[in-house]
């Protein structure tokens, strides 16, 4: 697993394996100990849950460019998708969406 910390506006927590099971993903995210990210966490995967609840898992994509913020969107639609499959059973992959832009950093090509 991944053992660095990841910083996220000066709060520290130590990240899940990026590539392990969505269900650890869920539970570490929900266990952060800082508070004030954790409401952040909470408020973001509360937003992600009623989403899937309203239109459903396959009409939910998280935009993707391999940027950081992108990364952190699909973790967290990875945590959400999974909370929403142990709640109703609808099981389906994370979707996400690509766009080949010639502006991206750098870094992302």
């Amino acid at each position: 697993g991944v053992t660095s910390s990841l910083s996220v506006a000066n709060h520290k927590m130590t990240p899940p394996n990026v590539l392990g099971d969505a269900g650890q993903l869920h539970e570490r995210l929900a266990a952060c100990r800082s508070e004030p990210l954790r409401a952040r966490v909470t408020a973001s995967l509360k937003i992600l849950d009623d989403a899937l609840r309203v239109f459903g898992c396959d009409a939910v994509y998280a935009s993707f460019n391999g940027g950081k913020d992108a990364c952190v969107v699909l973790h967290l639609l990875r945590a959400a998708r999974h909370a929403h499959r142990e709640k109703t059973g609808a099981a389906a992959p994370p979707r996400a969406i690509y766009f080949d832009a010639t502006d991206d950093f750098d870094v992302v090509r």
